[in-house]
């Protein structure tokens, strides 16, 4: 595989941290309310037209992939007890005595993150019932976890900044969360494994971004009294449209 899927997992994290970090906070929140949404319906859109039918196609273990989908799920419910649910935009500053808190959700992210990672490199260009140009722009997957990190970096930035974590700490801490996927991306180049094992673990992937996406997606807007925001629609509009100009 090329360098270019692994310059855009890392940019990607490294510019929403840039972000999050050089912005004002009110503006980076505001950004938020239209990027994850944006981002959320991107990842549910690719799941739905190219994921589930790659994993399901022409597979005696559909059963057992299903099992796999549901225990990402459930995984992904774990991994959000340690990251306190940033991943998908939530932020809670904790000032005094943070170091274990800080520690738990980089933990919790960075494992997300890098198993997100592992099935960037063997997620097949041709999906099931059409075809995709094999080159770095016909990568449905690795376009879905791009946008994902943008935004999940963006609010892990301002959890640190809120938390009063310095600001060497802080861009170290971003590095790190920024090579997780990547990584993950090159441990499963490096494994030998089975085309069967690939989709199990692309199941699993499924199962945390269907639980992230659909999290986002329809969490409440607390501070609109259960309405959407003009912000959050306009964002799954566009997600959902540009999932769908990924079939072309």
């Amino acid at each position: 595989m090329s360098l270019m899927p692994y310059i855009a997992l890392f940019a990607s994290a490294m510019i929403g941290g840039a972000i999050g970090v050089y912005l004002d906070q009110q503006k980076s929140k505001q950004y938020l309310q239209f990027i994850l949404p944006f981002s959320g319906a991107f990842l549910l859109g690719i799941v739905v037209l190219h994921m589930l039918p790659e994993v399901f196609y022409e597979n005696e273990g559909a059963h057992l992939m299903g099992v796999f989908i549901l225990g990402g799920f459930l995984l992904q419910n774990l991994l959000e007890f340690l990251s306190r649910g940033v991943e998908h935009g939530h932020i809670h500053a904790k000032k005094d005595h943070n170091k274990l808190y800080i520690l738990s959700i980089m933990v919790g992210l960075c494992a997300h993150a890098f198993i997100e990672g592992l099935p960037v490199a063997q997620a097949a260009m041709v999906h099931a019932g059409h075809g995709h140009t094999e080159s770095f722009i016909g990568r449905p997957y690795l376009w879905g976890i791009v946008a994902h990190k943008l935004p999940a970096a963006i609010a892990l930035s301002i959890l640190l900044l809120a938390s009063e974590v310095k600001k060497s700490a802080m861009f170290l801490l971003i590095l790190i969360f920024a090579l997780m996927s990547p990584l993950g991306t090159f441990v499963s180049e490096l494994t030998a494994i089975t085309a069967e094992t690939q989709r199990a673990i692309l199941a699993i992937s499924i199962g945390f971004i269907l639980h992230i996406a659909t999290t986002i997606i329809f969490e409440t807007d607390t501070n609109m009294h259960h309405s959407i925001s003009y912000r959050k629609l306009l964002g799954v509009i566009l997600g959902f449209g540009l999932a769908f100009l990924s079939l072309i």
